[in-house]
């Protein structure tokens, strides 16, 4: 994979659950926004975010409103996430898998 860009600008990237479900396509369209859509589902969700860099790792904080984020914790040397899902400021689950920059 290699090492993480100091910025997310213009980049896409399929993260895939637990290597095995269908992957949700993350879109960085700009230095603080980015949309997320599930293979397959026709929703486009909105959403803010936070890139916060270290190495080859990276932390992002994907906002999709004042109730609902998601932080994510990339390995850029390895190709794997970890995804916390919050809601009302309760963790409700989190995910390991595999992520790759989609075309």
């Amino acid at each position: 994979m290699g090492t993480l860009r100091l910025t997310l600008t213009g980049l896409a990237y399929k993260a895939s659950k637990n290597g095995s479900e269908d992957p949700l396509i993350l879109v960085f369209s700009s230095a603080t926004d980015g949309t997320s859509q599930e293979t397959g589902d026709p929703e486009i969700s909105p959403f803010t975010y936070v890139l916060s860099p270290n190495g080859t790792f990276g932390n992002v904080r994907v906002v999709y409103s004042a109730r609902k984020y998601d932080d994510y914790a990339f390995d850029f040397a390895h190709g794997t996430f970890t995804r916390m899902e919050y809601e009302r400021g309760v963790l409700k689950d989190t995910d390991t898998g595999n992520f790759a920059l989609s075309p």
